[in-house]
């Protein structure tokens, strides 16, 4: 009875989400660019100035690739004026229930300052091990919809790690410059999917991941820390609790390290839209550069990459490292 009764419960929350989005109708098939097999890989990367300004009138001469200290050939480049595709993950658990409302305000100011021809998917995940994908994606100029978010009653435990493999998984077949912005109070648990796995799988996606986490859910005492099934029943000491923000602070930081992301911890919830705001800028500014490796590599094998721009004080953002698959 408690299952098909947490079911119900879920499926009615999935239906207000749904009604209160107010979706657009879904894109063709046709209008989703799938991934095909390729040999290139490809980086995104942000340059700033010293001053902390995008520089954004590179091209594809001002930069240059080592990989395991060999220098290879750029042979893809697109510039900043390319579009991305962003999937907006919500974290939508009874814990962000004090925070559903900003987080609404947050996401649609997010979305306002993408650009008009940018897709965005918006993704909602809580404890039930699924990715739930209120819009496949659809360009910014016809995403009229409002975004209000209900709050969500009955949770058990946040499936964070299940709902970011899926993520991975679903823009892997997304072709040209992507992202991912997570936002969660840092609450984790996974019951297919582990810390591990997401870290691991990170280093393979071409997908940037953002992460902003927000709230007290995984630094307080009774709630779930860092990725334990239970419930903790006593106070926590302050060496426990600094422990626990620190793993989940590794986590959400290990992720956008290894994909050229970044990595946002707020305490304070007016915080909450101009740190969105700050991430759709980023993505408007960003180049995707590729290269084909001069050594064939192997299944599984990691290297090292290193991006740099044959111009004087600026710093390059970009991920560090790449591991190979067969696609």
């Amino acid at each position: 009875m408690k299952a098909v009764t947490a079911k119900v419960m879920l499926m009615r929350w999935l239906i207000n989400v749904l009604l209160v989005l107010n979706l657009a109708a879904t894109i063709a098939a046709q209008d989703e660019p799938i991934r095909v097999s390729t040999d290139i890989v490809t980086v995104p990367v942000t340059v700033l100035d010293k001053d902390g300004r995008y520089v954004t009138n590179l091209t594809k001469d001002n930069f240059k690739i080592i990989e395991n200290g060999v220098e290879q050939d750029v042979s893809y480049f697109e510039t900043v004026d390319k579009n991305v595709t962003v999937m907006l993950l919500l974290d939508l658990s009874g814990s962000m229930n004090d925070y559903i409302e900003p987080l609404g305000r947050s996401a649609a100011a997010f979305i306002a300052k993408l650009r008009e021809d940018d897709r965005i998917i918006v993704a909602g995940f809580a404890d039930d091990s699924k990715l739930h994908i209120l819009q496949e994606p659809i360009k910014k100029k016809d995403f009229r919809q409002r975004i209000r978010l209900s709050e969500r009653l009955g949770d058990s435990i946040t499936t964070t790690f299940d709902a970011v493999e899926k993520a991975m998984q679903y823009m892997d077949r997304i072709t040209g410059r992507k992202a991912i912005v997570l936002f969660t109070d840092g609450e984790l648990f996974g019951r297919r999917a582990s810390q591990k796995d997401n870290l691991r799988d990170a280093r393979e996606q071409e997908a940037l991941i953002y992460t902003i986490r927000f709230g007290d859910s995984a630094h307080q005492p009774g709630l779930y820390a860092a990725g334990s099934q239970f419930p903790l029943e006593r106070k926590l000491s302050a060496k426990e609790l600094a422990t626990i923000k620190a793993t989940v602070n590794a986590y959400l930081e290990g992720l956008s390290t290894a994909t050229g992301g970044r990595s946002f911890d707020l305490d304070e919830v007016s915080d909450l839209e101009a740190t969105f705001q700050q991430v759709s800028a980023e993505l408007g500014q960003q180049y995707l550069i590729g290269y084909s490796p001069i050594t064939p590599a192997k299944d599984g094998e990691r290297r090292k990459i290193t991006v740099n721009v044959n111009i004087p004080n600026v710093a390059v953002r970009s991920r560090n490292e790449v591991v190979f698959k067969k696609k």
